[in-house]
């Protein structure tokens, strides 16, 4: 039984995954597969405690994607309105990359968009180059978050698999 759950769950797992590399919610999808996969086999494959880590750690990855083209940039001091431009360049960059190149697209055309709005905004209020190096360090961020929600995601995936297949 557990193989059958295993391979069913490795299959969705891989296409939330998929999900996630192209701009969807795919981190969600990992926790309702999770919290549905621990409470229908009664907590026994994957414990509560489990669970509640799971849920906090993919949170934690969304969070971090969320900030870090902002922490990326924070030691420039942008102003209120890079930071809601770099928000927005993120969104729309990533579905016009997703909508051209499908996968890789969401990531190039966020961290695309995050360097176009947030230097356009910011070339408006500051002075000379500062404008380049925000949009330098936001873009970074980006990627950076991107990554790392990544692999949260994936060592998550590889752990509840884990469990799955091996539980004794």
């Amino acid at each position: 039984m557990n193989i059958i759950l295993g391979l069913l769950l490795a299959v969705l797992f891989f296409i939330s995954l998929m999900a996630t590399l192209i701009g969807l919610p795919g981190n969600w999808c990992i926790i309702i597969l999770t919290v549905l996969m621990a409470f229908f086999t009664h907590w026994q494959i994957i414990s509560i405690t489990t669970t509640v880590i799971v849920v906090l750690v993919l949170l934690a990855g969304e969070l971090l994607e969320t900030v870090s083209a902002f922490l990326g940039m924070k030691k420039y001091k942008p102003s209120k309105w890079t930071y809601i431009a770099t928000f927005i360049g993120g969104i729309v960059g990533g579905l016009i990359g997703t909508s051209v190149f499908p996968l890789v697209g969401s990531i190039i055309g966020a961290a695309i968009g995050v360097f176009i709005c947030t230097y356009v905004c910011e070339s408006y209020i500051s002075p000379g180059n500062v404008a380049d190096k925000v949009a330098k360090r936001a873009m970074i961020g980006t990627l950076v978050g991107i990554s790392i929600k990544f692999i949260i995601a994936v060592g998550v995936i590889v752990y509840i698999l884990g469990q799955i297949f091996f539980a004794s």
